[in-house]
């Protein structure tokens, strides 16, 4: 099955941009946040499990993505190059959101791969015990130790029956 295309989108609220990367929403879902002094990663997978880091910003001269509130001032930035460095700023922030989220989706399926190994060595061990330990037809099972004890009880008995009967004929 062929995975969907990686999409970025951008949200802004006053100066602290939100990037969103998602692959499915219901799958995995990584949120940057960026600050004054680096940027917050949060990852949901599958809405379980929560992982969060912390990046250092690429550029620590800025302080976070220039917001464009009018027209004259998104017309400012495209003339000054800024949109060009802001645009090469998500995709360079994109990349290892991406990178980790890809990594992240790999490490939950080995992890339910493994567990379904172990659960299904853990049933079969449990069969060959159950098998192993039926001893008679009707599928009852005893106890090792139990069989054990009943033997040394007959061997005890046989051994004081020699005893008397040895001691019988002597007289």
């Amino acid at each position: 099955m062929k995975a969907e295309p990686i999409t970025t989108t951008k949200y802004a609220k006053r100066r602290n941009c939100i990037w969103r990367t998602t692959r499915n929403p219901l799958v995995n879902t990584v949120v940057g946040k960026f600050v004054k002094d680096g940027c917050y990663l949060k990852i949901h997978l599958k809405k379980d499990l929560v992982l969060q880091t912390r990046a250092k910003n690429p550029f620590p001269g800025e302080a976070s993505i220039p917001r464009a509130t009018r027209r004259n001032k998104a017309q400012k930035l495209k003339e000054k190059g800024k949109a060009k460095d802001d645009y090469a700023f998500q995709q360079e922030m994109a990349s290892p959101l991406r990178l980790m989220a890809e990594q992240n989706t790999f490490a939950t399926e080995e992890r339910n791969c493994r567990h379904k190994e172990w659960a299904k060595q853990i049933q079969e061990k449990h069969i060959l015990i159950r098998k192993r330990g039926k001893l008679w037809p009707d599928g009852s099972c005893l106890h090792p130790t139990i069989l054990l004890q009943c033997w040394m009880k007959m061997m005890i008995i046989v051994f004081k029956l020699k005893l008397v009967w040895s001691l019988l004929f002597k007289m």
